[in-house]
């Protein structure tokens, strides 16, 4: 009787994912916890979502800015990785520079190359809290609109067919040949 049978089944080692791009070992603050939000371009917050299709997903990320509740920039793609994120951090910086960028813990914001490109921006890194969805909340809210008036509505079967049913829904509109997302509150008493 071999060995590994008489000891019990072998059971591989679990392998620990490594992201392509490099681990940062970034331990940051969560820099917006005792601030007060005055004006544009202070904080922007960041964050990914999912668009069920109907073979598949695709990835919607998108920077908002939190005095202004503007959309700063947005990709969506059918890959979960940090070059989406720096693709909708190149569309917002045209738009402007933040001092404070808020993400979550995810592989995308960790990695050397998403943290490389912040700090070369002059732009301080802040992480949420485990589970804190809160500290985020801007970008969910506009995560729970656009699934609720789009998304929900619609069964797509492709990225390009989800993007022309959000601008149906006139969360994106085109300018120029190009796609801009958009979101305005009513509630928004900074205007």
């Amino acid at each position: 009787m071999p060995e590994n049978i008489k000891n019990g089944p072998a059971i591989p080692k679990k392998q620990q994912f490594l992201h392509p791009l490099g681990e940062s070992s970034l331990s940051t603050p969560i820099l917006l916890k005792d601030i007060e939000i005055t004006r544009v371009n202070q904080a922007w917050q960041v964050d990914i979502t999912y668009v069920k299709l109907r073979k598949g997903f695709g990835f919607l990320v998108c920077l908002i800015d939190l005095y202004s509740r503007k959309i700063m920039g947005w990709a969506f793609s059918p890959f979960l990785d940090t070059h989406m994120c720096l693709e909708a951090l190149e569309m917002a910086l045209k738009e402007g520079s933040p001092e404070i960028i808020n993400s979550g813990k995810g592989c995308q914001f960790t990695s050397n190359l998403w943290c490389d490109t912040l700090t070369a921006n002059g732009i301080k890194i802040s992480m949420d809290g485990k589970g804190r969805w809160i500290d985020n909340v801007y970008v969910e809210r506009l995560w729970r609109t656009i699934k609720w008036e789009a998304v929900y509505l619609h069964s797509f079967e492709t990225i390009k067919e989800a993007i022309e049913g959000l601008v149906k829904s006139r969360f994106i509109k085109i300018v120029g040949g190009c796609f801009n997302l958009c979101y305005t509150t009513s509630y928004n008493t900074h205007t």
